[in-house]
């Protein structure tokens, strides 16, 4: 039957956007927040448990702990924030087996968090759709001093990658 396909994953994709919701409420009231009441590793793995409650999956996180200490509270805010946009992105139109997220130390003791997944992919520079998910994760890599790559093809996954200097000093 004509519809059929698309009234049976209607109410999941309701579900995941009432999630996606939800979450973005959870980190915009961590904002208002002057200083982290936990440690941001915390912070992290609460972050991914509740996307995969939104929808099951394999999502892997390594964090540089000293690293993860020299981040200020702003930087967390970002972090969390390009994070959530990133995963929410992939979970909703990459359709991965698995995402791995990593925040490590550069040689020059730079931070760098990588978001990968082994989903579907798609030409960055194709991207002329409704949303502005990937600006606005531009915009808030140049608030904290970062930058942003974008790293995808059709068929090939896709690697955000976010570089900046944390805050406070090792």
């Amino acid at each position: 039957p004509s519809g059929g396909v698309a009234a049976h994953y209607q109410p999941s994709q309701a579900a995941l956007n009432d999630t996606i919701r939800d979450v973005r409420t959870f980190i915009n009231g961590l904002e208002r927040e002057t200083t982290p009441t936990r440690p941001f590793r915390h912070t992290l793995d609460t972050l991914i448990a509740t996307m995969q409650s939104i929808q099951p999956g394999n999502i892997t996180l390594a964090v540089d702990e000293n690293l993860a200490r020299r981040i200020s509270p702003a930087q967390e805010m970002q972090v969390l924030q390009i994070l959530r946009e990133s995963i929410s992105n992939a979970l909703r139109h990459a359709a991965p087996s698995s995402i791995h997220l990593s925040l490590q130390a550069d040689a020059a003791a730079q931070a760098v968090l990588s978001i990968a997944d082994d989903g579907c992919g798609f030409d960055p520079a194709a991207q002329t759709g409704r949303g502005h998910g990937l600006v606005n994760l531009g915009i808030r890599a140049r608030e904290m001093g970062g930058t942003l790559q974008v790293d995808s093809a059709p068929g090939k996954g896709t690697r955000i990658t976010l570089r900046f200097h944390p805050t406070y000093p090792p």
